[in-house]
């Protein structure tokens, strides 16, 4: 088994942003594939870009993992409701 990460970015938190394989599997693309996790728009370029929102869709259609909880709610769209002033 080889796994390898990829950086695709580093944001404003100055956080690697990555992909990880194990093998020849995209885990990052698994996870939102099967509704663990979501695709994050603001991060993702091309050629990753068109395959995540397609996996993104086709979870929350079928209703896997966080697109079944109905009151989900973004991780980003939480910490705003509770930005401590000052930040």
């Amino acid at each position: 088994m080889q796994v390898r990460l990829d950086i695709i970015d580093i944001d404003r938190y100055k956080r690697m942003v990555g992909m990880i394989w194990i093998d020849n599997r995209n885990i990052n693309l698994e996870m939102v594939r099967e509704g663990y996790a979501e695709a994050y728009v603001e991060y993702l370029k091309e050629p990753y870009r068109s395959q995540f929102i397609r996996a993104e869709m086709e979870a929350r259609a079928a209703k896997r993992g966080i697109w079944s909880l109905q009151d989900y709610e973004r991780p980003k769209d939480f910490r705003k409701r509770f930005k401590v002033r000052g930040d």
